[in-house]
């Protein structure tokens, strides 16, 4: 077994036999869990809580009213059922001038689903003279008021969840007097949202199965064998990377090298290529002369004209002019003396309208057979010269 073999076993044993059933437990757990919380363990909407106070008064703290939902059922009970008992709401500080220089009972808050949290406490000030006093029910600062005896019950709506509540065992007595029955108070609460903790755990517990799946499939295999089969075949896999590496660098030249020379010829570092043309080749001084005079050169077609045509045609033209060879135009070209010529101007006005004429091209086996013919006829001048002075 090589080494990849063995990494690779090793590899599948610890996933699939310790990272799987580990995921495999933690997702029974939540899905466990998150039904429990669906039935056995789910939050009822009814919430009951009370307390006991043994003093003449009981005062609620601010949003006790509202702990569970916004509206609210309390209910009052004392232990003297022949002696008056009121129920008010009222604004906190009304409540805290009528309690003024007496002991009472706080409800604070929840300390259990079951029941209430209490405190004593006693308000600053001093109590109304009992001349000058108005009984509970009577005064005026209150925002409802309810009265019996043994038992008072009262329906609190959302809106009024703010305000506070004041409990009087003995609303008879006088303002000095502080007895009082022991109080038992009740508060109820009927939630409309009942607080969902089973969702939460069956999404947990969803995502540890895929993860426990995922540890016995594809987190079991080693990372290379992953990647052949995804492809056809190893080799098509090294074929194409291979193209890959060599197709991009080339790719990247060519565009750089096309940038390059454009802006070479942006720049105009480098020349355009040029078609080359003929010139015309002037003879002897006045030939130079003349090619100096003109600004630009002359292109001509070469397929316009035929040399040797219109070199037969000139000669022709000669010929009939004046029978004898010395009228002949003397080509610019010679090889030895040339015999002047009664007609020197004659032949002067030719020889300048035949430069005056645009040249045309003529190829190297044209103008090796022309200057053959050439001193062919200056060789038979020669001849001739010879035997007359004889």
């Amino acid at each position: 077994m090589t080494d990849q073999e063995h990494k690779t076993s090793r590899r599948a044993t610890i996933m699939r036999g310790v990272v799987t059933p580990i995921f495999g437990l933690l997702a029974v757990a939540c899905f466990v869990f998150g039904i429990l919380n669906a039935t056995e363990w789910k939050p009822t909407a009814q919430v009951n809580a009370s307390a006991s106070a043994d003093t003449r008064y009981v005062v609620t703290d601010p949003g006790v009213l509202a702990l569970a939902d916004g509206a609210s059922t309390v209910t009052v009970t004392s232990s003297a059922a022949d002696r008056k008992l009121c129920v008010v709401s009222g604004l906190p500080h009304d409540i805290t001038g009528w309690v003024a220089g007496h002991p009472y009972t706080r409800l604070t808050g929840l300390a259990s689903w079951s029941e209430l949290s209490v405190t004593q406490a006693k308000a600053t000030g001093t109590p109304d003279a009992p001349a000058d006093a108005v009984s509970l029910e009577q005064s005026d600062m209150w925002q409802s008021v309810d009265c019996g005896t043994g038992t008072v019950s009262i329906e609190r709506p959302a809106d009024a969840a703010s305000t506070e509540l004041l409990f009087d065992s003995n609303a008879d007595a006088a303002a000095d007097d502080d007895t009082g029955a022991a109080l038992t108070v009740s508060m109820s609460w009927t939630r409309a949202k009942l607080p969902d903790y089973a969702t939460p755990l069956y999404f947990v517990g969803g995502l540890l199965t895929i993860a426990a799946v995922l540890s016995a499939s594809l987190f079991a295999v080693h990372p290379s064998k992953r990647r052949k089969k995804g492809s056809a075949s190893g080799t098509e896999v090294a074929r194409v990377e291979e193209e890959i590496t060599v197709t991009i660098p080339h790719l990247v030249a060519g565009i750089a090298g096309s940038a390059v020379n454009s802006a070479a010829v942006a720049l105009h570092l480098a020349k355009p290529k040029r078609r080359r043309h003929a010139r015309r080749a002037a003879g002897g001084t006045g030939g130079a002369e003349s090619a100096a005079s003109v600004p630009q050169p002359k292109v001509v077609d070469v397929t316009d004209r035929n040399m040797v045509a219109q070199t037969a045609a000139a000669a022709k033209g000669a010929q009939d002019a004046q029978p004898s060879q010395d009228a002949r135009p003397v080509p610019e070209v010679t090889l030895g003396p040339v015999q002047s010529s009664p007609d020197g101007g004659a032949d002067a006005d030719r020889a300048a309208a035949q430069d005056a004429e645009p040249t045309s091209v003529i190829s190297m086996d044209e103008l090796n057979a022309y200057i053959a013919r050439l001193n062919a006829e200056n060789a038979g001048k020669d001849g001739k010269g010879e035997g007359g002075s004889r």
